[in-house]
């Protein structure tokens, strides 16, 4: 079943490698206590293969959820469910395939889908609008995200994605110093990594605000 979700190809939103793997993970993150994040989120890579696996066990959700902009899975239930699977999945996906030549697919519960681009038309123009080719597979208790024709480099960008969340075993974390009972907690952060890890994003940020200008030159001189 073939499902657009009204995003034309060409939305003009730019968004880094960084960004892209950051927000993957997010949705992630959301769906557990931090406490239980390394124990339930998991991911393998092979470089021969070029293929990333994201997967929290215990954790399903509908992909109704990925049709719209602003749900939540977790509003208004108790239950153990993935976070704001909504526009930045979207995005996220939108740039992994069109930007970075990545192949993205999602699985969670009875069902699994491949993000694609499919032919429509605008007022008799032909456009590529985003979309959900889905499918019904075998009932499993996980959700898991599959990257493929990921470079070691994509990679190291998901790695460094992953040194922006708290949790205990991040390397750029050091020595707990406090503990609450709702599990908040002060720690030591290594100087020195958290300085690289600033100054990386910094510069990604900056190339892309270079190549934004010097389109905008070229589009101005062409007018």
């Amino acid at each position: 079943m073939i499902i657009p979700v009204n995003i034309v190809k060409t939305y003009p939103v730019i968004w880094n490698k960084y960004k892209v793997f950051r927000d993957f993970i997010q949705n992630f993150y959301d769906s557990v206590p931090q406490n239980e994040w390394n124990e339930k989120f998991c991911y393998k890579y092979s470089e021969k293969k070029k293929l990333l696996e994201m997967s929290v066990n215990g954790v399903t959700f509908s992909y109704e959820w990925l049709l719209h902009i602003g749900a939540s899975t977790k509003t208004n239930s108790s239950e153990e469910k993935a976070g704001y699977f909504g526009e930045g999945f979207k995005i996220a996906s939108l740039c992994a395939i069109r930007d970075f030549g990545y192949n993205v697919e999602m699985l969670s519960g009875n069902w699994r889908l491949k993000v694609i681009f499919v032919e429509s038309k605008i007022d008799q123009q032909t456009v590529y609008m985003l979309a959900y080719d889905v499918q019904k597979i075998r009932n499993i208790n996980r959700s898991k995200l599959i990257i493929s024709n990921l470079t070691k480099d994509g990679y190291e960008h998901f790695k460094t994605a992953m040194s922006s969340f708290l949790y205990p075993e991040n390397p750029i974390l050091g020595a707990k110093i406090w503990e609450g009972e709702d599990w908040r907690f002060i720690i030591e952060v290594k100087a020195l990594l958290i300085k690289t890890f600033l100054m990386s994003m910094i510069m990604e940020e900056w190339v892309l605000f270079f190549v934004r200008t010097k389109c905008l030159e070229q589009i101005h001189l062409s007018l």
